[in-house]
């Protein structure tokens, strides 16, 4: 299911979100499922991935280096294009700095001033990445896959990313990664991980006066 899942939903033929699309990726998380409950040293690597992610800047790191594999392989099939480009050149930063971010902070080598900085490189990339990759603009209808002769008519058919602007896996891994770099960015610029148990107000906002600004809030 893994070597399914991977030809099929990345090069083809489905690449955007379709029954058989929906039914690959089903059988591949069952499979997942299957393994790490035939295996108990696959089971015991899921629940101690489980509880290293639990933290929230370790948690959004691995998000962004998924996203960045993802991404990756979801552009090689869109060669020609100058946004898949764009997206290869974009997951390998990605990667790397996701990668080395999370290195240097397991050895506790990088200082609190070179994380932020670090969060706010990766937030403003994927940004880019999600505006640039997901949204169909009208400059991709200037790049032309063949021009067939029918009827002495040139007719243009035209090849859009569709893996990034129609629901594919180069859509799904923009956003997850755009997340995941807004919720790393947000735990070290404002010094509190996104928790999804609270409600959304309580998770967004900004502590300014510390305890006493955080009961007034939940007490509002």
């Amino acid at each position: 299911w893994a070597v399914s899942a991977f030809i099929l939903t990345f090069y083809h033929p489905y690449t955007v979100p379709s029954n058989a699309y929906i039914a690959t990726w089903i059988g591949f998380i069952c499979s997942v499922l299957y393994l790490a409950g035939a295996y108990s040293s696959v089971g015991s690597a899921f629940r101690t991935f489980s509880e290293i992610t639990i933290e929230p800047a370790i948690g959004a790191l691995y998000g962004l280096i998924a996203a960045s594999v993802v991404v990756f392989f979801a552009a090689l099939g869109y060669s020609r294009f100058w946004t898949a480009t764009f997206a290869l050149i974009a997951s390998i930063v990605s990667f790397s700095v996701s990668s080395l971010t999370y290195y240097l902070l397991q050895k506790q080598r990088l200082s609190r001033g070179q994380t932020k900085a670090s969060a706010a490189l990766l937030l403003v990339l994927w940004t880019l990445a999600v505006f640039i990759l997901t949204f169909d603009l009208d400059v991709e209808k200037d790049f032309v896959d063949s021009i067939v002769l029918i009827n002495q008519t040139f007719t243009l058919r035209e090849n859009h990313m569709d893996a990034f602007t129609k629901g594919g896996n180069g859509f799904l891994a923009t956003w997850a990664g755009a997340f995941s770099a807004f919720a790393f960015a947000y735990n070290e610029h404002v010094g509190s991980g996104l928790n999804f148990k609270r409600t959304l107000s309580q998770s967004l906002a900004v502590r300014w006066g510390g305890e006493g600004s955080a009961e007034g809030i939940q007490s509002a």
